[in-house]
């Protein structure tokens, strides 16, 4: 099986003049997290979710006044087709970029992209049984209360470089991530409420900050630490998530995401 086997082969692009209100539309018309920047031809960086997230906490401005080039990473994976997918996992890793590229080099075409979700796919279908779930997940896990504002969380993600925060009261009780933040429909920064006063007097100015609470996936799932890995990757991928929480006895013990499940096949290249 090699790269051509386990990409998608329809890629959407946008160009780097291409403001990210018009990255979030793509992103949610196509149901897709990643996009690559091209510019005459050329592949010349990605945007992501995680990077609108992250831009609207140290920018600061409104998403039709910044452009894709100003938050793409610019690290981009490229391989050719017939590499295989433990390969593919290994560039991630070596790279930190959030997409490979299926790049035929002779005919200078793009043949398709290749995501996390992607390789977490493969790896359900060919490595059942071979590791735990305690084998792959990440024991430090950052957590966030659900009365913090959603501008607090966006610079937890960016200063921790992490893509989603577990929600705690008292418990686990949801999932924030960056993809939450980066299609909501709220601002980082407080909202501000005018309410008019009587006629003549000046107005009452009050701001209501976005919290986590309304924006987090409240829907918590969870598996034991001596589970099946590929079981928790197939839960991911039919429930259209990035992570489970790890719980032993009602404890939180970790979190295992599809960046841990392309680390272990990075291992294997």
């Amino acid at each position: 099986m090699n790269a051509m086997d386990i990409m998608t082969g329809d890629v959407y692009f946008v160009g780097p003049e291409d403001t990210v209100a018009h990255v979030r539309r793509h992103l949610v018309q196509h149901k897709i997290s990643t996009l690559p920047v091209i510019d005459k031809g050329t592949v010349i960086g990605v945007v992501t979710e995680r990077g609108i997230s992250d831009a609207l906490y140290r920018l600061h401005e409104p998403i039709d006044a910044v452009k894709a080039s100003e938050i793409m990473q610019e690290d981009v994976a490229l391989t050719g087709p017939n590499t295989t997918p433990e390969e593919v996992a290994g560039l991630f890793a070596d790279t930190n970029s959030p997409a490979v590229i299926v790049f035929d080099s002779e005919n200078k075409q793009v043949l398709g992209i290749i995501t996390k979700t992607d390789l977490t796919s493969y790896f359900v279908k060919n490595y059942p049984g071979e590791a735990a779930v305690a084998d792959l997940m990440k024991t430090s896990v950052q957590t966030i209360g659900k009365f913090h504002s959603i501008f607090r969380a966006a610079k937890e993600m960016e200063e921790h470089d992490i893509g989603r925060l577990v929600v705690i009261d008292g418990k686990p009780i949801g999932i924030l991530t960056a993809r939450d933040l980066a299609l909501s429909t709220y601002g980082l920064r407080p909202d501000k409420l005018v309410y008019p006063r009587d006629k003549g007097k000046s107005r009452a100015v009050y701001f209501k900050p976005a919290i986590v609470e309304d924006l987090m996936q409240q829907e918590l799932y969870t598996i034991p630490s001596k589970s099946d890995a590929a079981s928790a990757a197939k839960l991911m991928l039919e429930r259209g998530i990035g992570s489970i929480v790890v719980i032993d006895n009602n404890e939180l013990k970790g979190i295992i995401t599809k960046t841990d499940i392309v680390a272990y096949l990075a291992k294997k290249a």
